[in-house]
């Protein structure tokens, strides 16, 4: 289960590496 947590946090890595 994804927690939002972790969720966000690869949202945000994943803009970052873009």
């Amino acid at each position: 289960e994804y927690s939002v947590f972790w969720v966000r946090v690869v949202r945000e890595r994943r803009v970052s590496c873009v």
